[in-house]
């Protein structure tokens, strides 16, 4: 019965030896993959920054585009009304004839 006993208590201790010696194992391959991945990380996160700074630049590139077409329609529109106030102020009866033949097909177009 001691041989049996001795037996299971060698075997037990392989076992423990072993379980000890891969779970090292798995404990170095875990810091071998995470030093290995910190450079790859911060390499993706460095270019996720720069993608982030270039989509910025970009928002306000446009930004600023739409403010100058926006100042730009509004000069044009303003000149527009203008060359048609200083129309109508230089030749009234052309410019009632014009609103009412506008107002005519207006009316036909839109079928009221």
């Amino acid at each position: 019965m001691e041989a049996h006993s001795a037996s299971s208590s060698s075997m037990k201790s392989d076992v423990q030896n072993a379980a000890s010696r891969m779970s090292e194992a798995a404990h170095e391959t875990i810091d071998r993959v995470a030093d290995s991945a910190h450079p790859t990380l911060d390499r993706l996160a460095d270019q996720a920054h720069d993608t982030v700074r270039k989509v910025a630049d970009v928002a306000s590139r446009a930004t600023e585009n739409v403010g100058s077409q926006t100042a730009h329609l509004r000069d044009v529109q303003e000149n527009f009304m203008q060359d048609c106030r200083d129309f109508v102020r230089e030749k009234p009866v052309r410019a009632l004839v014009y609103a009412a033949i506008a107002g005519f097909l207006l009316t036909r177009l839109l079928g009221t």
